[in-house]
This record gives structure tokens, sequence and C-alpha cells, in this order.
């Protein structure tokens, strides 16, 4: 093929959206394959595919992070009130974003930090969600 000026940035971006391989970009540009290569390790370029896994690994783990946050506040929140000083209102409250965590992490599609949640939760704060 000759040298030809592709619009590398369209390029880059259709790969970074997902759905498009080397050789089909390079197919409907009318590029070298080895040519897409060399722009795409040259500049970094990194697939859909690889780029949406990582988002979804960074919102369990901030998931995950804001569930134990929550799950501190919850047995602080039974502790004050075995002690008399927390209401029954501001635990259900705290099971209620619990409960609204583990579901959130289903539709994200893996599972783990809502069972994570239902492992966390204490007896106490389980009852009084229902």
């Amino acid at each position: 093929m000759h040298k030809t000026a592709a619009p590398w940035e369209e390029l880059r971006e259709k790969y970074e959206a997902g759905g498009y391989t080397y050789m089909q970009l390079a197919k409907e540009y009318g590029v070298s394959v080895q040519s897409v290569g060399r722009h795409a390790r040259k500049e970094n370029w990194v697939s859909g595919c690889r780029n949406e896994r990582r988002r979804r690994a960074e919102s369990r783990d901030c998931l995950l992070e804001m569930t134990r946050a929550l799950m501190r506040g919850a047995k602080r929140a039974a502790e004050e009130a075995e002690k008399g000083e927390a209401s029954t209102k501001e635990l259900k409250e705290l099971a209620g974003i619990l409960q609204t965590l583990a579901g959130l992490e289903k539709e994200l599609g893996g599972g783990t930090a809502a069972q994570t949640v239902q492992v966390l939760m204490g007896e106490e704060v389980r009852a009084l969600s229902e």
C-alpha cells in the first residue's frame, strides 16, 4: 500500500470505542494493518473491551470501598443503638443504603461486592431492613 495521510485520531477513537480490530480499520481506511499497529503501539491505544473491563473493575473497587465505609457506619450506629444513642430509623436507612449498593453491584455485572455486602451486614442491620 502507498503512504497516505490517514485520520489517525479517528482510527484511534473507533478502536478505543470498541468493535474494531486493526484489520477492520486498515481495510476501511486503506492503510496496512502494520501501519495501524505501529500507530497504536506508539500512541498507546487501548481497545474498547479493555477500557470497559478496567472501568468495571474500578467501579467494583469503589463500590466495595463505599460498602466497607457504610458498614463501619452501620456498626457504629448499631453500637449507639445498643447504648440508646441511635434511632431505629437511622439503622434502617443504613441498611437500605447497603442493599442499594448490593443491587447496583449486580447491575454492574460482578456480584462480588454484592456477596461481600451480604457477608459484612450484621444480623441486626439485616433484620432492621426487612
